[in-house]
């Protein structure tokens, strides 16, 4: 997730790059935040994000990066792309 991006498309924000504290955002909140704005897909997420990882560190399986080729420089500097084998042994 880009946080840094939230909120930001110019088609919807007059200046969007700019921090205005009189901002209205009521009716376009993008965040898994809580309250009222709470993303009802967040549990889901999470719960697909545990099972994965849970999965992922099974003694049993070998995970193994075989190529990585990087993307553009970025706010989180995320690779373009990303080559990895899961093995069960």
């Amino acid at each position: 997730m880009l946080w840094a991006f939230g909120n930001r498309d110019p088609e919807t924000y007059e200046k969007p790059n700019e921090y205005r504290l009189e901002r209205d955002h009521r009716a376009l909140q993008t965040t898994f935040g809580t309250g009222f704005y709470t993303c009802p897909g967040r549990h889901v997420a999470k719960l697909i994000s545990e099972t994965i990882l849970s999965a992922l560190c099974d003694s049993s399986l070998e995970v193994v990066v075989n190529d990585v080729e990087e993307g553009q420089a970025s706010f989180v500097h995320e690779p373009a792309r990303m080559v990895v084998s899961i093995r069960e042994s």
